[in-house]
């Protein structure tokens, strides 16, 4: 989104942000009863607030999904697939492992990248292993900082201008953590 508060417009003139893409990229997997998606943020106030993450899920599905608002707000579609908000305050592995055992997510969507630690990014790559037909995706909304982790991960695709290079978008790369 090339705009200075990353704002697009929608239907009906509606003004909203670049993680609207991110809830409208659930749609199709969605239909697998199976998906189990997990948009993660640093402060679960930030998805309860006026205009915050679940008003957009609300505004995007509107009745084709239940809302149970918790710890855990969850998005649950009529078939069973469901999309889970989790707030991730403490980044220490400790917290991390509690937090997310046993978990198995098919996405997982972390809103502001650059908010969270190496650490925290890594862990959750063995969160996602779910079972549906549409898995194994990772995706991000982030305005990377030059110092900052974000930026060396994603500085192949980057050019001096700080815009994708053309011929870089799109192409997969494959990376792997050594140690940890």
């Amino acid at each position: 989104i090339e705009d200075d508060m990353h704002l697009y417009i929608i239907d009906d003139f509606i003004t909203t942000h670049n993680s609207f893409g991110a809830i409208l990229s659930c749609a199709e997997p969605s239909l697998d009863p199976e998906f189990k998606a997990c948009f993660l943020r640093t402060n679960l106030d930030d998805f309860k607030a006026g205009g915050g993450l679940i008003d957009s899920i609300k505004q995007a599905y509107g009745n084709s999904v239940h809302f149970t608002t918790s710890k855990k707000p969850r998005a649950t579609f009529k078939n069973g697939a469901f999309i889970e908000c989790m707030h991730v305050a403490d980044q220490t592995l400790k917290a991390l492992e509690d937090d997310f055992k046993g978990t198995q997510y098919d996405m997982i969507y972390f809103d502001e990248l650059t908010n969270f630690n190496w650490l925290t990014f890594c862990f959750l790559f063995s969160r996602n292993r779910g079972t549906a037909k549409w898995t194994n995706k990772m995706r991000a909304t982030t305005n990377p900082k030059k110092n900052h982790w974000v930026r060396d991960f994603i500085d192949w695709y980057v050019g001096i201008d700080g815009q994708i290079i053309p011929e870089r978008e799109g192409v997969v790369r494959y990376f792997f953590n050594a140690g940890r």
